[in-house]
């Protein structure tokens, strides 16, 4: 296009957004105020230091049925000492994974005051530099397996400081790096490959296998992991597969050009020999004979597509579902009809798949001369046929995002993006969350490795919490964060997907560690188990994936989403069954998480933890029948959790925490006096926000979402009502350090017979994450 071009676009965005401003915001965020958090500071009643332990032999995790273990004193798995363990994690990326030795024990530290007990070393293998100050990835550009010696000197000493604050590790294996010529293996065409980083060609071509394991032996060798005590666990494979290149519509990814093309074709028709010997007898079994051959590697069918753009998933999701409906509903709800060939070509998909992750699990455990816990990659990629491919991993992973910035120009363009500031509470629980329960195996650990709902969403302080409280009731084994940070910088203001800087979301981190943790959530006892055939999961792979077989179960059995919050979900493949499902138990815990899409709210009700996700009540209106009540004025929308900080439960506690989550944001870059950044709408329409444009970018729409300090924090003026049977004393805000502030006036405190309510937020100066009462 010409410059022209550009710069009467750029001009007419500026006169967009320009006019945005004068608009009215979607919902207030409350007022701000500056706050600035030291981590390395952070003390007293918020700090969870106490949930971890120095890692020793004693602490080394295996596998036992379908949760994780801590192999205990007599250093042998399988034995009555054993201890489960469940995982609260954090993401590192790129050079953050490979910080100072001054850095590293203040980092390890950090993580450990937050309640986390384990880290996943992302993208490691992203982005091949010689740098060293710091390093940005394990690898140099050299012939892969190249190591960059700085990068394996501090992640080793890192790893240490790890293990000494009671911190497990993650290691991704494959992530980001892109393979290429030079590492002497055949050339592939980029023209159409849609994440060329990610090209299932590893899967299946021979040379790349051989030296992906060599990668593996090598790094475990060169981080000394045979000899540490905290390596929990080992994924192979970051979002690919086979069946995810198939249904993702990444197909020119997977056979990029005639040598991967006849590699593959060859393998399609020596699985197909092994299965029916003859091209005639799989005509037999098909009932279709286009010719007397063995049929070429398929096209995906359009409607398999990804979408380019969050407008376009939406009307995707819309599609699909339709072509489910028309698949089953409109049939009596019986199995899809598809063509037997390829149903058979998902079996084959999956087998590949199958092969390269057995392949490099056996290698990683051989090498550790352990049963680490290994995974190949993430079951949405690939769908349940990842039962298939899966079934000798030793546990299964997904990830979810809620209101994934969408960057209208792509990734090269950083200021030009928008989301939606859509609430989980609100609108998507069912396609973001819930749909997890139905990946689940029922005989392996479960692990999300990365979920987040980003800044500058006003509504991403309740992801982690509403995660933790989902996780336990489905008894899930590890919850990741992503992340904490993809480099270390000083800052104190929000960054893309970081922990780090996002103060308001911080806030819920340690009470929500605590609550998974500790199990002080029990899981549901009413259980709802799937039995599924290969054959059948086929079937419905060979339509969509994994959609329509969960329209299916639904249908079968009148059964809604909403009640995953009611049941545990877990399927198992069995070879003699199409679909066989079972209720088993009546559910006796919905009190605890009682989740109501209607009224956009989620609350958690146990003993020692209590809290409120979403629409608050409107000042005024009727108290709720339930120990906690929230109410703000108009009914905005708050994250808040309340623990008790003795033995006793909150009725009767001494001592209480209070965490209010809330949106954050950074300063306008320039503006005096400081004040925050604004949240505009987006000149794209659709009801999407973005964040105003810098001062030095105004021809474009969005400001950075790399967010210039000081950070702001939006109180929300609340009354937290609580049942107690004890007199309220004193509510003490604290500073970002933990400690104390001054007292709430007595004038913010009412105190009933079996209650007692505070006014939280009324001031900046009384505005806090954090407060702390004592109660007599």
């Amino acid at each position: 296009m010409s410059r022209t071009f550009f710069s009467m676009r750029g001009h007419f965005v500026l006169l967009l957004t320009t006019l945005t401003l004068l608009l009215p915001r979607s919902l207030d965020a409350g007022s701000p105020f500056q706050f600035t958090l030291d981590e390395d500071a952070l003390s007293g009643v918020i700090d969870q230091s106490s949930l971890n332990t120095p890692l020793g032999a004693n602490s080394r995790v295996f596998v036992h049925g379908p949760h994780f273990y801590q192999v205990g004193p007599d250093l042998t798995p399988g034995t009555d000492d054993d201890v489960r363990i469940r995982f609260f994690g954090i993401n590192l990326s790129f050079s953050a994974n490979f910080p100072s030795q001054a850095q590293a024990g203040l980092i390890a530290a950090r993580l450990r005051k937050l309640g986390f007990n384990a880290v996943r070393l992302h993208h490691l293998d992203s982005a091949p530099s010689t740098e060293t100050d710091p390093p940005r990835s394990i690898l140099t550009p050299g012939p892969y397996p190249s190591f960059n010696e700085e990068a394996l000197s501090r992640l080793r000493f890192f790893i240490q400081a790890l293990a000494k604050e009671g911190l497990y590790i993650n290691l991704n294996l494959h992530v980001g790096y892109r393979f290429k010529e030079s590492d002497d293996i055949p050339a592939y065409d980029e023209t159409g490959m849609r994440r060329p980083n990610a090209t299932p060609v590893k899967v299946f071509e021979p040379a790349l296998i051989e030296k992906q394991k060599v990668f593996a032996k090598r790094l475990i060798e060169e981080l000394n992991l045979q000899q540490i005590h905290n390596l929990a666990m080992v994924e192979i494979s970051n979002e690919s597969s086979l069946l995810a290149a198939w249904h993702r519509n990444e197909w020119a990814d997977a056979v990029p050009g005639d040598y991967y093309y006849d590699t593959l074709t060859t393998q399609w028709h020596d699985w197909l020999e092994q299965r029916y010997r003859t091209p005639s007898a799989a005509c037999k079994q098909w009932s279709h004979c286009p010719d007397a051959q063995w049929p070429r590697l398929p096209e995906p069918a359009p409607a398999s597509r990804a979408a380019p753009t969050a407008l376009a998933e939406l009307g995707q999701r819309l599609n699909d579902k339709l072509n489910t409906w028309s698949a089953n509903w409109l049939t009596g709800g019986s199995l899809p009809s598809s063509a037997p060939w390829l149903a058979d070509f998902q079996l084959f998909l999956a087998e590949t798949d199958h092969r390269y992750f057995s392949t490099l699990r056996t290698a990683i455990q051989r090498q550790l001369n352990w049963p680490v816990p290994v995974t190949g990659s993430q079951v949405s990629y690939g769908g349940t046929m990842n039962l298939i491919s899966h079934r000798t991993m030793d546990y299964l992973d997904d990830h979810f995002y809620v209101d994934h910035p969408e960057y209208m120009q792509g990734f090269s363009e950083p200021r030009d993006w928008r989301i939606w500031d859509i609430s989980l509470t609100s609108k998507i629980m069912e396609e973001k969350l819930l749909k997890n329960a139905y990946r689940r195996d029922r005989n392996k650990p479960f692990v999300i490795s990365e979920f987040n709902h980003p800044f500058p969403s006003r509504q991403g302080a309740e992801v982690v919490p509403i995660t933790a409280a989902f996780a336990s009731l489905q008894d899930w084994d590890g919850l990741f964060f992503y992340d904490y940070a993809s480099h270390y910088r000083d800052t104190d203001a929000p960054s893309s997907f970081a922990l780090r800087g996002d103060w308001g979301k911080y806030a819920n981190i340690g009470q929500s560690a605590r609550l998974f943790r500790d199990f002080m959530i029990p899981p549901l006892v009413a259980q709802r188990h799937i039995s599924l055939s290969p054959m059948t999961i086929a079937q419905f792979s060979a339509v969509d994936g994994e959609a329509s077989l969960l329209t299916y179960l639904q249908r079968q059995d009148n059964y809604t989403l909403e009640e995953t919050w009611t049941r545990r979900i877990t399927l198992q493949l069995a070879q003699n069954k199409n679909i066989e499902q079972q209720r088993k138990g009546e559910n006796k815990t919905e009190a605890i998480v009682q989740y109501s899409s209607a009224a956009k709210r989620l609350r958690i009700n146990t003993a020692h933890i209590q809290g409120w996700f979403g629409a608050s009540l409107s000042a005024g209106q009727d108290q709720l029948s339930a120990p906690l009540n929230l109410s703000t004025e108009q009914g905005k929308v708050v994250s808040v959790l309340v623990t008790s900080l003795d033995t006793q439960p909150i009725s009767h506690a001494r001592h209480l925490l209070i965490s209010t989550g809330s949106a954050t944001v950074g300063s306008q870059p320039g503006a005096i006096p400081a004040r925050p950044k604004q949240w505009v709408r987006h000149p794209a329409g659709n009801s999407s926000w973005t964040l105003e444009p810098d001062p030095q970018h105004k021809g474009l729409p969005s400001g950075s979402r790399h967010a210039s300090g000081p950070a702001w924090i939006f109180r929300t003026p609340m009354q937290l009502r609580l049942e107690t049977t004890r007199q309220l004393m004193t509510v003490y805000p604290l500073n970002p350090a933990g400690r104390r502030g001054n007292a709430l006036p007595a004038a913010r405190i009412k105190q009933g017979p079996d209650f007692v309510s505070v006014d939280l937020q009324q001031t900046e100066d009384e505005a806090s994450l954090w407060y702390e009462v004592v109660l007599q």
